[in-house]
């Protein structure tokens, strides 16, 4: 994968704790970071060949010198599969949602599952993959989670404001699903007299569609496009008054940026989420039917019950800064890479 800017937080706080941290990504375009990178970083190209991807110049890299190799679960990446070699078992780690898109194939199941079996350790985007592992009988010491999560500097969170409006933050995209939001919030609009409650969406892409909804609802004036907004600080403050976030299709690392800034989430049943989309409990976000009545209902309840919403607010601030942190996620590969090291120590 690319060099995400979420990840670096995670890889600085690796070498805070000591690692000397080689970094390579893949990528055909240069990428450019605001964020000071404290470990070595390399990038290199990849071709295509159906199903499967090679990378230019992997193999530049002596890997025997290194104490723990840690690489994603990708089985199409060819490049990986040198490090099958017996010498490399022993200190290779597989990092992802490592269940792959086998779309109830059972062979290819079994293959995934008799291939995994080999590496030392696992670590996980979230709990529920180890405990299907674990029902697969693999041994519960070498699984390890790192909850996939978004960094949030605390400084930018104010979870005491007043909440007047509810907030999209994101690539508009169809399948995240807005057109139903903006008829769920025109529904809501024409069951309140309130002329300051607005949708503000917070984000890049092709708002046309959702212009012209909201002008054939004649609630043009109550949703507001800010455009894309990369800044922490200024992400902040529009979280800060926001009475939810609404994603009623994909839902990913959104949903933790919302619930550190202690604003709870309306999304839907049955849509193609990410994983990230497990930490919606229904003590601090509303998963409801993927139809405008349903998702107009769950954007009534927390505008007129401010009781209810502020129990959710609450309930998703401290979820995250409970469970999701940068430092919680880095705590998980931290446990893995001193599992293999002391494993190493004792062979």
């Amino acid at each position: 994968m690319p060099l995400y800017p979420y990840r670096i937080y995670a890889y600085n706080e690796l070498v805070k704790r000591g690692y000397d941290l080689m970094v390579v990504s893949v990528s055909n375009k240069v990428e450019r970071y605001d964020i000071p990178l404290l470990f070595e970083h390399k990038v290199l190209f990849y071709k295509k060949r159906k199903p499967f991807v090679r990378l230019n110049g992997f193999n530049i890299h002596d890997y025997e010198n290194f104490d723990v190799i840690i690489i994603p679960s990708n089985l199409r990446m060819l490049n990986y599969y040198r490090f099958i070699r017996p010498r490399f078992w022993a200190k290779t780690i597989r990092w992802g949602h490592l269940t792959g898109r086998t779309n109830g194939n059972k062979l290819a199941e079994w293959v995934r599952y008799k291939f995994f079996k080999k590496f030392p350790a696992l670590i996980f985007y979230e709990a529920s993959t180890r405990d299907v592992f674990l029902k697969h009988g693999f041994d519960a010491n070498k699984l390890f989670v790192a909850n996939n999560t978004q960094y949030v500097d605390p400084a930018t969170v104010h979870p005491n404001e007043e909440r007047r409006y509810f907030i999209y933050v994101g690539r508009i995209q169809e399948r995240k699903g807005l057109e139903l939001a903006v008829k769920a919030f025109s529904l809501l609009k024409k069951k309140n007299d309130d002329s300051q409650l607005e949708f503000v969406i917070v984000g890049g892409g092709d708002d046309s569609l959702l212009k012209n909804i909201a002008k054939e609802e004649c609630i043009s004036d109550s949703v507001r496009f800010i455009g894309p907004v990369h800044d922490q600080g200024q992400l902040g403050e529009w979280f800060s008054h926001a009475l939810a976030y609404v994603s009623p299709g994909h839902v990913g690392l959104g949903v933790l940026h919302s619930f550190a800034c202690g604003v709870p989430v309306i999304t839907c049943t049955g849509r193609l989420h990410s994983v990230e989309f497990s930490n919606c409990k229904p003590d601090n976000s509303m998963v409801v039917p993927y139809t405008v009545d349903d998702i107009y209902e769950a954007m009534q309840r927390l505008y007129s019950d401010k009781s209810f919403q502020k129990i959710l607010s609450l309930n998703a601030y401290n979820y995250y800064w409970q469970n999701c942190t940068i430092d919680i996620m880095v705590d998980g590969i931290d446990n893995a890479i001193q599992y293999i090291l002391q494993k190493i120590k004792n062979e």
